[in-house]
């Protein structure tokens, strides 16, 4: 991949998604929102425009961001001149932490299992 700059060195490349399983968890999450607001607000109010219009606005708040959470992509790279992250859809761009901006490391090993569910491209 190359960007604005031309060509990169890329010491480090690196996409993390969330797992399988996290959507039927947020969905699951979701559902007594989905199904008590309704119940709440015409029983308080009874159905009329406003209160309708109070359920749809839940409805949206709580479903909206489902697909982006879950599309959503963590994409980072080390580079000759530091460390750049973009985490799509929330960043257009590529963010960039110079080295001289970090102060602190710690380095970790993982089993090549992690490798192969994090999606890790060690370069």
């Amino acid at each position: 991949m190359a960007d604005a700059a031309g060509s990169r060195d890329l010491a480090f490349e690196e996409c993390q998604t969330f797992p399988s399983w996290m959507g039927p968890a947020l969905i699951a999450l979701s559902l007594p929102a989905l199904l008590v607001t309704p119940i709440l607000i015409f029983a308080d109010e009874g159905v009329t425009l406003e209160s309708t219009a109070i359920v749809v606005a839940t409805v949206v708040v709580v479903v909206a961001p489902l697909p982006f959470l879950l599309r959503s992509t963590l994409h980072t790279e080390v580079r000759e001149d530091g460390v750049y992250f973009r985490y799509w859809p929330f960043h257009r761009s590529y963010r960039h932490v110079s080295f001289s901006a970090i102060q602190d490391v710690r380095r970790d090993t993982v089993s090549q299992k992690y490798f192969k569910e994090k999606h890790v491209t060690p370069i």
